[in-house]
């Protein structure tokens, strides 16, 4: 289903000759002693960024980010709670009359954020995730996923991000928090519209994606008002392959920024679902997020209860 880097412990070790030196260890020359081996660094931690994998993502993986130079400021947060830098809420739909509830958590710092989505229902999809790991200094989205018959996480490759999530019509880019790093420049031979959007005083762009999606454009109406994406478009030498669109905003107060409805819509099977988000955001502690997804996504099911009935 995915393209994707398998995390584990590391390669397996070698094996040596009776009685060789081990590596790093080599016998000082008609001494009979060893040097001291040579200390082993510490395995990196799969859910930090750059960490798990030699595919780096975004503006990283051309070496776009220069070191030294002060980033720019990221633009507004998507699916933000207004007030709170850590939170989680909950999305309802129906899938193929099928019932289908989300879990959706997001930790906000200076210019960073960590986000982990968790499917409670239906019933074999339940305790499948996503952990997306985004850093604007350094030009970075990582994106990792595991299912409930997965032995291990795995790491979405970039060509991947652009598709839906599995069994939905949501796609990974509409779940980060700011605009995939990876995506190039405005494309002149074209025009940036949404027209089947119903947000017409939307500011729309378009973004030609990364070298390992050619002919890919994303376009997006952004509204001026808060400066969030509202739409968006991912075609494929102009064929649609999927739409997504807040149908119908938050309210005044937390729930600003984030929508009560949103509509999603594959262009090769022609599915729509509607997605509505289930009550008002709750606080989650930021050190919830420190152990990653496999802790989280249990604090999560007792923060966000299924409603009786």
């Amino acid at each position: 289903m995915f393209s994707a880097e398998t995390f584990s412990a590391g390669p397996p070790p070698r094996t040596r000759r009776p009685g060789a030196a081990p590596r790093g260890s080599a016998r000082s020359a008609g001494s009979g002693k060893r040097r001291s081996p040579e200390p082993v660094p510490p395995e990196p931690d799969p859910f930090e960024p750059g960490a798990g994998g030699p595919e780096p993502s975004g503006l990283a993986a051309s070496g776009l980010t220069p070191s030294g130079l002060e980033a720019p400021a990221p633009q507004p947060a998507n699916l933000a709670a207004d007030g709170l830098t850590s939170f989680a809420f909950a999305v309802e739909a129906e899938s193929g009359h099928r019932p289908v509830r989300y879990l959706i958590a997001r930790r906000l710092g200076a210019g960073t954020a960590r986000t982990c989505l968790v499917v409670t229902a239906p019933g074999p999809l339940a305790g499948t995730y996503l952990w997306i790991a985004e850093d604007a200094a350094r030009g970075t989205c990582e994106v990792w996923t595991r299912s409930a018959t997965m032995p291990r996480s795995v790491r979405i490759a970039e060509r991947q991000l652009f598709g839906c999530l599995p069994l939905a019509e949501v796609g990974y880019l509409d779940i980060m928090t700011w605009r995939y790093p990876g995506l190039g420049a405005s494309p002149q031979d074209r025009r940036a519209e949404l027209p089947w959007s119903r947000w017409r005083s939307a500011e729309t762009r378009s973004y030609l994606g990364p070298a390992t999606t050619p002919g890919l454009r994303v376009t997006e109406a952004t509204d001026p008002a808060t400066g969030r994406v509202v739409a968006r478009e991912v075609d494929r030498r102009g064929a649609t392959e999927r739409r997504w669109e807040i149908v119908e905003p938050g309210g005044p107060g937390p729930d600003a920024g984030l929508p009560v409805r949103i509509r999603a819509h594959r262009g090769d099977t022609g599915a729509t679902t509607e997605y509505r988000r289930d009550g008002g955001p709750v606080p989650v502690p930021p050190e919830a997020f420190d152990g990653g997804p496999e802790p989280l996504r249990h604090a999560l099911r007792r923060l966000l209860p299924a409603r009786a009935g």
